[in-house]
This record gives structure tokens, C-alpha cells and sequence, in this order.
């Protein structure tokens, strides 16, 4: 049932600046205490503090990994499983279960990341990588894409590229976390209502069927 709430990904880079990781803490933080499916990649940078920020708020997750399901360490299963049990995280392959970790497989799973969410938020991005493709693939699956803006220097060139492809600002740092945040549930909602107006793929083929 987790994949039934409003579900949103934020992506980023594995190596984001302490400021996009505080980003990630407090949008995500948000998001889960306001009962949303925070959806990210399980790599380290801004996919592990999305986990951890929302798993430590009582809050949901899903989890797309980049390799098979059995390829998770025994340290991931044991901080997985009690979780699992108590219906708070997900965990999604797309993979073979003893497949390993390939940077293709890492590149195609950042497109169900995006894929699953209604909405994805990026916090830091360069002009090239995993988090500039998976942005990028977001824009290609119309999903709306909302992009963390400095209210300082330094400038991010991969968010700041990402904004003129048709990303929304996030201006952060705030001390109004509810004005800049609470629009992404709004958003969540209005794309979740047209996805659930839209026939499954076994109701188009009946169409179809149908119709010939």
C-alpha cells in the first residue's frame, strides 16, 4: 500500500555539498511527517539522508535499488527488515535478484525511480551523471520537477541548467519551510487524481479490442 500514498522522489548526487544534504533532510523530513512515500535510489549522498530522513520521522519510503534484491549486504537487511515488516519501506529490483551493480543498471533505475513519483525534486545536480539523466528522464515522463535554488553562492550548474529545461525553484534556505514545501503535496495530489482518471493498460487493450 505504500505506492498508493502521494509518492515523491528527491534525487541527487552522491556527493552533494552539505547544504543539498541539509536540503534533503528538511524536504523530506517534511514530506513524511505529512504522510508522503518518499521515493530515492539507495545510493549514498542525498539517496541515504532521503531513507534516513524519512524512515526517521515514522514516515514511508520506497527504495529502487540499482542491483539485485539478494545483493544487499547483511548490515542493509538487518536496518531493512524490521522496517519492511512494519510496512514503512519498500523495496523495489527491476534486476535479476543476484545481479551486481553496473553504472547502466544505475542509470536505468533512476528512470523508475522518477517513473513512480508524481512529483521529483532534485537537490543537487551536476550537468552530467546519474541525477542529471534521472532529472532529465522526469522532464521526458512529464512529471513536474522541482529544483532546489540558492539563496547564496556558490551556484549549482546542474540545477541551474535544469531550470531553464522547464524545472520549478525550490528557493532554499527559508525560514518558511511551509510556503515553499506544502506546494509539492498540492502538486502530488493533482497528479496522483489525473493518474487515477487514466484507463490501465488492460482497460486500453479492452478499448482497443473493442473498438476493432
Amino acid at each position: 500500500n505504500i505506492l498508493a500514498r502521494h509518492t515523491i522522489a528527491v534525487i541527487g548526487s552522491r556527493n552533494a555539498s552539505k547544504q543539498g544534504l541539509a536540503f534533503t533532510h528538511e524536504v523530506v523530513h517534511y514530506l513524511a511527517e505529512h504522510g508522503t512515500n518518499v521515493i530515492s535510489g539507495n545510493a549514498r549522498g542525498v539517496d541515504r539522508v532521503a531513507y534516513e530522513a524519512a524512515t526517521g520521522t515514522e514516515g514511508c519510503t520506497t527504495v529502487i535499488l540499482p542491483h539485485g534484491i539478494r545483493k544487499l549486504s547483511n548490515v542493509q537487511m538487518r536496518d531493512l527488515q524490521p522496517k519492511i515488516e512494519e510496512g514503512r519501506v519498500l523495496v523495489i529490483s527491476q534486476f535479476h535478484p543476484d545481479a551486481g551493480w553496473l553504472v547502466s543498471r544505475a542509470m536505468e533505475r533512476n528512470k523508475v525511480v522518477t517513473a513512480l513519483a508524481q512529483v521529483v525534486i532534485v537537490a543537487e545536480s551536476d550537468t552530467k551523471g546519474g541525477t542529471w539523466e534521472g532529472a532529465n528522464s522526469a522532464l521526458k515522463q512529464k512529471r513536474p520537477l522541482y529544483v532546489r535554488q540558492t539563496t547564496s553562492p556558490p551556484a549549482i550548474p546542474g540545477n541551474d541548467a535544469l531550470m531553464k529545461l522547464g524545472g520549478q525553484p525550490l528557493l532554499w534556505p527559508t525560514e518558511h519551510n511551509e510556503e515553499v514545501f506544502a506546494p509539492l503535496l498540492t502538486e502530488s495530489a493533482i497528479q496522483q487524481q489525473k493518474q487515477s482518471e487514466q484507463p490501465t493498460r488492460t482497460e486500453q487493450y479492452s478499448l482497443f479490442a473493442t473498438e476493432e
